[in-house]
């Protein structure tokens, strides 16, 4: 089988084995014949054609797969992304700090049946506790328990 090209700065840009019956005439008349193994993005080098080099893909974050866990915890699952420590130190914190207080507050209220980790006073009051004197949460922790994801084992 007969390949044909339109090459376009030494670039295999449109590779077809019938350019005249895909391809409108006034560009059909453009191809020429190329090897079979040519195919797009194929590179004319000095009379010989190479393969598009294929580079191994690096993660980033758009690629990278995201950790996600219940972004909406009952107040008892979220306790439990705490540690033990944490959560002791955070109770022991609220008798003199009123923005703890307020936190203890609305988790031990009964009418409260989740906590909405995307909600900017939830997040809000998560960073605080990495500002405290001592801090009660490290940043890398509050964003776990942002992310509603249990203490890494």
């Amino acid at each position: 089988m007969t390949n044909y090209a339109h090459i376009l700065n030494g670039v295999a840009v449109d590779v077809s084995a019938d350019p005249d019956n895909c391809f409108h005439p006034a560009l059909a008349n453009v191809f020429v014949e190329v090897p079979d193994q040519v195919t797009h993005g194929w590179t004319l080098n000095g009379g010989q054609w190479v393969a598009p080099a294929v580079s191994a893909p690096t993660p980033d974050e758009s690629t990278a797969p995201v950790e996600s866990g219940n972004l909406s915890p009952t107040p008892p699952e979220f306790l439990l992304l705490l540690t033990l420590q944490e959560r002791v130190a955070i109770r022991a914190a609220g008798p003199t700090d009123l923005v703890i207080e307020d936190i203890l507050k609305m988790l031990d209220d009964p009418r409260v049946t989740f906590i909405d980790l995307t909600n900017p006073s939830v997040v809000e009051a998560i960073n605080y506790l990495t500002v405290t004197e001592p801090p009660l949460l490290t940043a890398e922790r509050a964003a776990r328990v942002l992310k509603g994801l249990p203490v890494a084992a």
